[in-house]
């Protein structure tokens, strides 16, 4: 997976995967802006199957995190955690196929979502 600490970041067109048991495809701490857009974070497909990572984002911190016209899928856990003080916007995304839930929101998060599929 990638963890992003600091700094602006933004993924344009990607395919992100991962897998493993406590996973998270992408991450983002302390004052971290991230941009994922017309991008997909999913498991990984081989030929014994699709291996799951756990969490596919997950945003911490003091972070920003905004996901446009994106799919997270294919997660064991969930396909976004938001934690601490960490801001995320989802917008005209798909959230589908992650087992325990969609969206896991902790302590002072601060969530916005908009047209989207979960």
């Amino acid at each position: 997976g990638i963890h992003l600490r600091g700094g602006k970041w933004h993924f344009l067109r990607c395919t992100l995967r991962g897998y493993g048991e406590g996973v998270c495809v992408l991450s983002c701490g302390g004052s971290t802006e991230v941009l994922l857009e017309k991008s997909r974070v999913c498991g990984l497909r081989v030929d014994t199957g699709l291996w799951r990572p756990y969490v596919c984002v997950l945003a911490a911190g003091q972070s920003s995190l905004r996901i446009v016209g994106c799919s997270l899928q294919d997660a064991s856990g969930y396909a976004l955690c938001v934690t601490n003080m960490a801001y995320c916007k989802v917008d005209k995304s798909e959230i589908r196929n992650n087992f325990k839930a969609g969206l896991k929101l902790d302590q002072d998060a601060d969530v916005l979502v908009v047209d989207t599929l979960l």
